[in-house]
């Protein structure tokens, strides 16, 4: 089994009052498909299922 890395991709943080929320991402970097892509991959394929939808209707 091969080990994971993972490379950071960014981080937010928010303060709302007294609490601090913070968002952290990684990307294993083994991975076929890089975040960008994925996100990309998502968007066209919303895009065609709208589309669709809009068609049929």
């Amino acid at each position: 089994m091969t080990e994971k890395s993972y490379a950071p991709l960014g981080e937010h943080s928010e303060k709302a009052g007294k609490i601090t929320f913070v968002a952290s991402s990684y990307a294993d970097k083994t991975a076929e498909k890089k975040p960008e892509q994925l996100i990309i991959q998502l968007l066209e394929n919303k895009i065609t299922n709208t589309e669709y939808m809009e068609e049929s209707a």
